[in-house]
């Protein structure tokens, strides 16, 4: 991005605004039910994705029917 003055045309400052970023989202199929998605803050690491294999996927997979998990 560039700015500059009215009052001055010659100055000048270029600003860099944008910053590399990343976001991981899970999201799975079982049978015609769509379950996610789960954004997942920062940097997937191994912490993160046990936390969610233990915690959060339980609760995505509520809606699931039971016969469907049964045979996952």
């Amino acid at each position: 991005m560039h700015y500059w003055a009215e009052d001055n045309p010659h100055w000048l400052r270029q600003v860099q605004h944008q910053h590399p970023w990343t976001v991981n989202v899970w999201c799975g199929i079982i049978g015609n039910h769509i379950i996610g998605p789960f954004f997942i803050e920062g940097t997937l690491n191994e912490q993160k994705y046990a936390n969610f294999l233990r915690h959060e996927l339980q609760i995505l997979l509520h809606d699931v029917p039971l016969g469907h998990r049964i045979r996952m």
